[in-house]
């Protein structure tokens, strides 16, 4: 896959708002969360651009930006044990 500059460009400044929107964590986390991110972004973007008929440069971006929202989900949910205790008695009537 031949990636353009201007692709590379986009997730390069979608990590930098991913990175900075993650001011209330540790440096490690944020680092994380931003690799992890802008990788999802880089992997994602070439085929779903396909399917959705989009630029490249724009599903990147927003595969990168909707991946951190998606992540920052699930690290709240995870994060709350007694929540999903209390799902999983509910669901399976314990």
């Amino acid at each position: 896959m031949k990636t353009s500059a201007e692709f590379i460009i986009a997730l390069i400044a979608a990590s930098v708002f991913v990175f900075e929107s993650n001011k209330d964590k540790t440096l490690v986390t944020r680092f994380t969360i931003t690799i992890v991110s802008a990788a999802m972004g880089f992997s994602l973007a070439p085929d779903l651009s396909v399917y959705v008929g989009g630029s490249l440069v724009i599903t990147g971006l927003l595969v990168t930006a909707f991946g951190f929202l998606f992540l920052e989900m699930a690290s709240a949910l995870l994060s709350d044990i007694p929540f999903i205790k209390e799902v999983i008695k509910k669901r399976f009537g314990k």
